[in-house]
């Protein structure tokens, strides 16, 4: 891992523990001989659902900042749905966590609700600074671009909204939204096998 680490230092430091979790992935963007992102998948990992049901969990994520607006992140996000999909039948949802400090991480909102991911979850604590949002996005709509949608409009509302916390607040949770969304109808596929590289296991 040495170009992660001389690439991206801080994050290196905060991932280094992640990576020898059991069922765990780390994910590379490579532009030439230079690494300019990462994500790093756990399975399972993520919310604990009372059915019993389990999640990819997207631990942590970062693109170069002479990277960004190139689709870098877009193509992690879509490289680690692929792998889940075929690799980890058992993961029936793809989830993300970030911070607020005490802002509302506006960028980590605008790209997870853009690539059809649902805020599940706003968690704040009394007396404490810190919240927690949680994005879902179940793996069964990866390539349903209606459902994807509703979480496209519930992004766009939650940034342009004076009061974040209310607004989260006030928005519907993704379970109410799943559980009324009828289910996609079967895509039948024309294509063979997939020859793409899986992502490096570490």
């Amino acid at each position: 891992m040495p170009l992660l680490a001389e690439d991206f230092p801080e994050a290196s430091k905060n991932i280094k523990g992640m990576i020898r979790l059991k069922e765990t992935s780390v994910i590379l963007a490579i532009d030439g001989a230079k690494v300019v992102g990462y994500m790093v998948v756990q399975y399972p990992g993520g919310i604990e659902y009372d059915d019993g049901s389990v999640s990819a969990n997207i631990r942590s994520v970062a693109v170069d900042s002479d990277s960004r607006g190139k689709g870098v992140f877009k193509n992690l996000l879509k490289t680690a749905q692929e792998y889940v999909r075929k690799e980890h039948p058992e993961c029936v949802r793809m989830t993300a966590q970030t911070i607020t400090k005490p802002k509302l991480n506006r960028a980590s909102v605008g790209a997870f609700t853009k690539a059809g991911y649902h805020v599940a979850q706003f968690e704040k604590k009394t007396g404490e600074r810190e919240a927690y949002l949680q994005f879902t996005l179940p793996v069964d709509r990866f390539d349903d671009e209606n459902f994807k949608q509703t979480a496209r409009e519930q992004g766009q509302a939650l940034l342009k909204a004076v009061n974040i916390e209310k607004a989260l607040m006030d928005l519907p949770s993704f379970t109410a939204k799943a559980e009324n969304y009828p289910s996609p109808p079967p895509v039948a596929s024309s294509k063979g096998p997939s020859n793409d590289p899986a992502p490096q296991n570490h």
